[in-house]
């Protein structure tokens, strides 16, 4: 069988006149930092207390942590594989072992190497039954709840401590009035997006999720490219889950909830298409900014919690929707 010219990797980078292209804001780019700019500007003139420099560093830390799981799940959505519905719960098992082996007196690379290798098998064991014909959705909630239920024997249904820990700084180090995960948030947005534009991998998995078909025809791994993206994933969600235990030096089975609604809500407002191969890290962290920064304003506002979540669903549906209009008039379908 011949390889479709216009699915193949290619094997050399963009020229020139593409990367210019890829520079120039597109339309759902320009959308979303309008939305982000207009929530900004609304907040400030009538919320009290928001527009100081405590308040934003409140909301880029906010931003961080779902950010970074958002970004590591939109490789699943990119790659055509919906998403994951385990995400705090792959972050609370990570934490609550790391934190477990800080109290034990593990040295904590080691400790972080041994985490790195559960995210990954995690990542590897969804992957692969998902690249066997199985509902992702299914999947990711049946692991969810298999991953909680574990958490909970391994921790006895307790908080774990850690103690004073070499890797406190990744947590509560600041550098020009920023805590360190700002930064690794800001790194992990930027690898990402080198990596889909440059990497082969990458490349691959926005060519599966854009056409599985014709990629699986040009030669291309659909399997291996779907466990690829719930190990970037999992590993997204180890992140977290180390930067959460430096910071707080303890862990438990529920540090983590709303995280799975929040990074779906990222990516969903950054304009990621569901079906695959629409969507990128930039708008995901632009996406995660919007949203803690959505979060902030009613929090000082004193909504309640029903309120939070309804208003948060609404500006969700309204973006997905928005978005979705946008890729159909593009191609006219």
């Amino acid at each position: 069988m011949s390889t479709p010219s216009s699915v193949a990797v290619p094997a050399e980078g963009p020229s020139a006149g593409a990367l210019l292209r890829r520079l120039r804001p597109t339309t759902e780019m320009t959308i979303l930092l309008g939305m982000l700019a207009l929530l900004i500007l609304v907040s400030a003139i009538t919320t009290e207390g928001f527009f100081n420099s405590e308040n934003a560093r409140a909301i880029v830390r906010s931003a961080a942590l779902t950010g970074i799981v958002a970004i590591g799940l939109t490789f699943v959505t990119l790659s055509g594989n919906l998403l994951s519905l385990s995400l705090e719960q792959t972050a609370a098992i990570c934490g609550v072992l790391l934190a477990m082996m800080l109290h034990d007196g593990w040295a904590a690379g080691l400790a972080l190497l041994v985490i790195l290798g559960v995210a990954i098998v995690l990542g590897v064991v969804q992957g692969g039954v998902v690249a066997l014909g199985a509902n992702p959705i299914i999947v990711t909630l049946g692991a969810g709840a298999a991953l909680a239920g574990l958490t909970g024997v391994i921790s006895g249904g307790t908080g774990i401590t850690t103690g004073p820990t070499s890797i406190g700084w990744l947590g509560t180090a600041k550098v020009f009035g920023f805590t360190m995960p700002t930064y690794v948030f800001i790194a992990v947005a930027v690898l990402a997006a080198i990596f889909l534009a440059r990497a082969r991998a990458g490349r691959a998995l926005m060519l599966v999720g854009s056409n599985r078909d014709a990629a699986a025809a040009s030669g291309l791994s659909v399997s291996r490219t779907t466990m690829l993206a719930f190990v970037l994933t999992a590993v997204g969600c180890a992140l977290a889950a180390t930067i959460t235990v430096a910071q707080f030096q303890r862990a438990d089975t529920i540090q983590f909830e709303g995280l799975t609604f929040d990074a779906l809500a990222a990516i969903l407002v950054g304009g990621a298409a569901i079906g695959g191969g629409e969507g990128s890290p930039a708008r995901t962290a632009i996406g995660a900014v919007f949203i803690a920064t959505l979060g902030d304003f009613m929090v000082l506002h004193n909504y309640s919690f029903g309120l939070r979540m309804t208003v948060q669903g609404v500006v969700v549906l309204v973006a997905v929707t928005a978005f979705h209009l946008i890729r159909r008039r593009r191609t006219g379908r």
